[in-house]
């Protein structure tokens, strides 16, 4: 079969020649395009990431370190639990927090700062999840200890 030898067909071959490698080499641009940007992401996600831990790290740390502070007041060693929830209220509008809750062994609650100083206050106890025996170790080691946090 002899192919015709004119001057749109021979055009039309040279076109379809010159476009074969651009063709064929498109998949293998966008393939290559798609990794880069996913590895990008990927660091990206993870230096945002190691910011956030930093940030609750240091956000963690001051509010533990407010606590140890507040734990040496001499109303609290008094049990003038009036100025010391005004204390506490200081504490918590300096960034440290967003409440200050003290409660006994058993769980009950002396003082919140979410509520005013004489309104009834919850009571945790060992009954509820993980609670009792946070309160539990605390007394135990006379250390603060940060809760399971979601």
């Amino acid at each position: 079969m002899k192919l015709p030898s004119t001057i749109r067909f021979r055009l039309t071959g040279l076109v379809v020649v010159c476009m074969l490698p651009a063709i064929l080499g498109l998949p293998a641009f966008v393939y290559d395009g798609y990794t880069k940007e996913r590895n990008q992401l990927e660091r990206s996600s993870i230096q945002t990431a190691r910011a956030l831990v930093l940030a609750v790290d240091r956000e963690l740390s001051s509010a533990m370190a407010a606590a140890r502070v507040l734990a040496t007041s001499p109303y609290l060693a008094s049990n003038n639990l009036a100025t010391f929830h005004k204390e506490a209220k200081v504490v918590l509008s300096q960034g440290h927090g967003s409440n200050i809750v003290l409660s006994d062994e058993a769980g009950r609650q002396i003082l919140n700062t979410l509520l005013p100083i004489g309104e009834p206050l919850p009571s945790f106890g060992d009954d509820r999840a993980g609670s009792g025996g946070d309160i539990r170790r605390v007394f135990e080691t006379g250390q603060p200890l940060v809760s399971n946090v979601f």
